[in-house]
């Protein structure tokens, strides 16, 4: 997450500037504004009409009963995705992420972030400026800070070396070795090729 930014990849909900974009119901919001494509209701100014449910909507009031997404008051709340957000403010159920003043704690990996950056691909979140990549799970950081409990791996100051995968990290540079994903910066080739009805596969 970077300036109020985070793109939480396993929900498909991307968040910027207030700005949030839930791919799976594929539902942009900007600025008050929203357009529900699956139930096919565009938003904005406080005014939504459902097309597809038939609801209209003024004056900060909706409940879109397809998606069972309601808002009110720049609050919206999508049951399908189990996304709510109010006032900047966002909690992904399905992750279990919420989300407030540029803070994120991710409870299905248990990564938690605050005042930076972090893209969360399932279990693998680089994150950039204050920088960790959580190649596991159970990863709590906080002001550049962090130690990564599945992988053993201590990290503090933007350094850290992933025991478990056998992952060296140094200023924001890291290379897995065990299955041969390298990262610098933001790498996307390395999200794991897990169904979401799959969960993580967690090694016991």
């Amino acid at each position: 997450m970077h300036n109020n930014n985070a793109t939480l990849y396993y929900t498909k909900a991307s968040l910027y500037n207030n700005t949030t974009t839930l791919y799976y119901t594929k539902t942009p919001m900007y600025n008050n504004k929203a357009t529900l494509y699956y139930t096919k209701a565009p938003m904005y100014n406080n005014k939504a009409t459902l097309h597809h449910t038939k609801t209209p909507m003024h004056n900060n009031k909706a409940t879109l009963y397809y998606t069972k997404a309601s808002m009110y008051n720049n609050t919206s709340t999508l049951y399908y995705t189990k996304a709510s957000m109010y006032n900047n403010k966002a909690t992904l159920y399905y992750t279990k992420a919420p989300m407030y003043n540029n803070k994120a704690t991710l409870h299905h990996t248990k990564a938690a972030m605050h005042n930076n950056k972090a893209t969360l691909y399932y279990t693998k979140a680089p994150m950039y400026n204050n920088k960790a990549t959580l190649y596991y799970t159970k990863t709590p950081m906080y002001n550049n800070k962090a130690t990564l409990y599945y992988t053993k791996a201590p990290m503090y100051n933007n350094t850290t070396t992933l025991y478990y995968t056998k992952t060296p990290m140094y200023n924001n540079k890291a290379t897995m070795y065990n299955n041969t994903d390298s990262m610098y910066g933001t790498n996307h080739h390395s999200v794991p090729h897990t169904s979401p009805s799959e969960g993580p596969r967690l090694t016991r």
